[in-house]
This record gives structure tokens, C-alpha cells and sequence, in this order.
């Protein structure tokens, strides 16, 4: 990175020119920044691999749920996590230079995942919504008796909710295991970008 006021050339990840002290960055915010640094043929190799790992961990740990052993949501969160570490490992040792570099690199591939994840539960979701309002339209007389007694079961239920105040910390609790899962995926990303810097390091 070339210094503007003194003209020297300084590295990428300079903040201050080695020569005169001048901030080298102070016209650039953070996205500009990290964008410089994202590699993403590399995230792209690595998505690639993280699908290949959620394929095989899946299969793996699948005896997991099967036995009861540990709930679905651990073990689609475990799974998840394993496999953005191993995939996020890639792109650490083929697009970063720094440790930092890996984990813009490993964090940008995590979030990429958890936006895919998203756009497939919306797309599932809606599919369901679909399906469920053609089946309603199809079967009428049944599918309003079925609406009552829903709407009836509903209405219980909310009586029930109002009546304690339970379900509103139970809502509580499942927001804060939603936030803590997402923050681990993040997490984990960067720190296998950041572990394959190192380990490029080490064979160089």
C-alpha cells in the first residue's frame, strides 16, 4: 500500500506509513477494508468443501438422533458447526495472508452459510404455507371444520399462555439458544479461517 503523503510503499495490512506515520487507511471505512481482504474463490472452494463435511458429519452422527442420545437441535447445530470449521479451514490457507485475513475470510463463509440456511427454511416454509392453503381449498367443508377446530385450539392455548407467564420465558430462553447458535456458527468460521493461515504458516 502506497502512502499518499510521502509516497512510500507499505504493506497491505499497514495501518501507519513506516516513513512519515501517516494513517494510510483513515479514507477507507470497514467494508471497503474487509472487502480488500476477502478472497472468494477461496470462500467458494470452501462452501464447496463445507457441503461435502455436512454430507459425511450428517451421515456420521445421524445414530446420534436415531438413539435419542442428544435433541435434533443439538445435533443439527453440532453438525453445522463442524462443518463450517472444516470448511472455513480452506479458504484460511488458500486466500488469507494474516490471521486476521482468515478470519474475514472464515467469517464471510459462515455467514454466507447462515443466509443460504435462511433463504432454504423461508423457501420450506412457504412451500408448507402452499401446500397447506391448496388442501384447504381442495377439502372445504373439511378444511373449515379443521379451521375451527384450530382456531378453537389456538384460542385455548392462548388463554392458557396469558394465564402464565411460562411460555413468554420459555419464547425467551428459545431466542437466546437462536442468537448463542448463530454467534457459534460466526464464531467457528473465523477461527478455522484463522487456523489455516496457521497451518499455511507452518509448511512455509
Amino acid at each position: 500500500m502506497k502512502c499518499d503523503k510521502c509516497g512510500r510503499e507499505n504493506n497491505e495490512t499497514a495501518v501507519y506509513c513506516k516513513s512519515c506515520g501517516a494513517a494510510l487507511k483513515d479514507k477507507e471505512n470497514l467494508i471497503v477494508r474487509m472487502n480488500a481482504r476477502l478472497n472468494f474463490l477461496a470462500v467458494t472452494m470452501g462452501l464447496i468443501v463445507f457441503i461435502i463435511v455436512l454430507f459425511i458429519a450428517s451421515v456420521l452422527f445421524s445414530g446420534l438422533v436415531t438413539s435419542k442420545a442428544v435433541p435434533a437441535a443439538v445435533y443439527i447445530l453440532f453438525v453445522l458447526v463442524v462443518s463450517v470449521f472444516v470448511g472455513s479451514i480452506l479458504p484460511g490457507i488458500l486466500g488469507s495472508k494474516t490471521v486476521d485475513d482468515g478470519y474475514i475470510n472464515g467469517g464471510f463463509l459462515s455467514l454466507v452459510v447462515l443466509v443460504l440456511a435462511g433463504i432454504i427454511a423461508a423457501f420450506i416454509f412457504l412451500a408448507f404455507m402452499g401446500v397447506a392453503s391448496t388442501l384447504a381449498s381442495v377439502f372445504g367443508p373439511a378444511g373449515s371444520l379443521l379451521g375451527s377446530g384450530t382456531s378453537g385450539a389456538v384460542s385455548s392455548l392462548n388463554s392458557t399462555s396469558s394465564a402464565s407467564g411460562g411460555d413468554v420465558l420459555n419464547m425467551i430462553l428459545n431466542l437466546v439458544e437462536l442468537i448463542a447458535s448463530l454467534v457459534l456458527i460466526l464464531v467457528s468460521g473465523g477461527i478455522g479461517g484463522a487456523l489455516g493461515v496457521l497451518i499455511k504458516d507452518q509448511f512455509n
